[in-house]
């Protein structure tokens, strides 16, 4: 037969072991409960992660149509800009042609009214050689 002690020992050991288990089970318990826990908010992470990702994209391509528009208007306002420098050295031009017409006008006036002090002239030289 065993000994008293010796089945009181165990039985202490026994219950110690129990205890330690069910101890270990809590823990596990409790350690499960935190996985659960730090996996739904994982999966929350994961979900504002993906909708920052689809308003950065949406932002970008926002971005991109902007730069592309803002291309485009300053390709326009380029163009704008050499037709208005073409079209001051037009002006120029006839401003020139204009003056240049004005001027000839002008000398043809000078010129007429010479021809006609001339003829007077001439007149006046014949009349006067008539008389005598």
């Amino acid at each position: 037969m065993v000994p008293h002690s010796y089945l009181v020992c165990h039985q202490m050991e026994l219950e110690s072991t129990v205890s330690q288990l069910e101890e270990a089970d809590s823990k596990a318990s409790s350690l499960g409960k935190q996985v659960a826990k730090l996996e739904g908010q994982l999966a929350d992470s994961q979900e504002m992660l993906q909708e920052e990702t689809r308003q950065k994209l949406a932002a970008l391509s926002k971005l991109r149509g902007t730069e592309e528009k803002a291309e485009s208007i300053q390709d326009q306002l380029e163009e704008e800009e050499e037709a208005r420098r073409s079209l001051e050295n037009k002006i120029s031009q006839l401003n020139i042609q204009v003056n240049i017409s004005q001027l000839n006008i002008q000398v043809n006036i000078v010129i007429n009214i010479q021809l006609n002090l001339s003829r007077l002239n001439i007149q006046l030289n014949l009349g006067r050689l008539s008389i005598w």
